[in-house]
């Protein structure tokens, strides 16, 4: 939600001139000593002067969340709630629970971590209810998906059922239909398959990886740091990316954890400097013509479509 939409909504509601309002925005954030965003700082302005910010918010739509996010909004319906898993950490135990939600554009997952699993219960949700959620952030994860995690200011708000929302029948359909046939020129956003020539090979990675959350972690100064579950041994995981041409156009293809080791072992590349590593992954899928099944995404820095693949086959050659 825009600053600019949170002061106007004020001055209209209560009559307090503009640059009052921009001028506590900026000592909010002097009080919260910079941490806080300029938006942040406008809800609790707004707050402060017994406004809702609810009433005013502007819902995004799962096709336009990226990782990073803050202060995100969404209309959503419950197409499945995970059973809770719970794991063990230095400081006891912990708990998550993912809720999977959509709208009409697509789906993400709603993940909820230790005391916030207890929104299941309290707001009695179920699979099929529609849902308001508000200041949400998001995070992509280490196969390209996003993550939507609330923060401390985070609402969730069971809602009547919405017409804009796809029915739960029309969500199983969609998890149902698998993978579509389709040529790279005709890629769009979705989950596809697609035949073709690996004409280029990428840069062969490894990183560290919580060994709770599969979520990359941080190294500060020599500590393994995930960002929920704090200090931890990390486990390694691998990447490796390629363009796949199938003669209408190209795509580049990022593999991940045990599709990418299907041709290439954490083992073989761990003691292999960067090239070495590229020429192995050469001599293994340069030039052969595969299968691959996966998710389609928008790059909107790179303006180009990007799939992450979940499944790969080669064909021959």
């Amino acid at each position: 939600m825009k600053v600019e939409r949170i002061v106007s909504y004020i001055n209209e509601r209560l009559k307090i001139p503009k640059e009052k309002l921009y001028e506590e925005i900026r000592q909010k954030i002097e009080e919260f000593s910079g941490i806080i965003t300029e938006e942040g700082a406008a809800i609790l302005v707004a707050r402060e002067y017994g406004i809702d910010i609810r009433e005013i918010a502007e819902f995004l739509r799962i096709e336009e969340l990226i990782g990073g996010m803050k202060n995100v909004n969404l209309k959503v319906r419950i197409f499945k709630i995970f059973p809770i898993k719970e794991f063990e950490r230095e400081s006891g135990k912990g708990y998550l629970r993912i809720i999977l939600i959509g709208d009409k554009t697509g789906i993400a997952r709603l993940t909820l971590w230790n005391e916030q699993i207890k929104i299941v219960e309290e707001l009695n949700l179920k699979e099929g209810q529609a849902l308001k959620v508000y200041n949400a952030r998001t995070k992509e994860n280490i196969f390209g998906e996003i993550d939507v995690l609330l923060t401390d200011n985070s609402v969730i708000e069971v809602i009547k059922d919405d017409q804009e929302l796809p029915s739960l029948e029309e969500f199983s359909s969609l998890i149902k239909k698998g993978y579509e046939k389709t040529e790279i020129r005709k890629i769009s956003s979705g989950n596809f398959e697609i035949n073709g020539i690996v004409s280029n090979v990428y840069k062969v990675k490894t990183f560290d990886v919580c060994p709770i959350c599969k979520s990359k972690v941080n190294n500060v100064d020599g500590k393994f740091l995930c960002e929920v579950h704090q200090e931890v041994e990390p486990q390694k995981s691998l990447v490796f990316s390629f363009e796949l041409d199938d003669f209408s156009g190209s795509i580049r293809v990022v593999a991940f954890r045990e599709v990418a080791e299907k041709f290439v072992k954490l083992s073989e590349i761990i003691p292999l400097t960067e090239e070495e590593r590229k020429k192995l992954l050469k001599e293994r899928i340069l030039g052969k013509i595969l299968t691959v099944k996966g998710r389609v995404k928008f790059n909107k820095i790179l303006n180009r479509y990007e799939m992450v693949a979940n499944e790969i086959e080669v064909n021959y050659g």
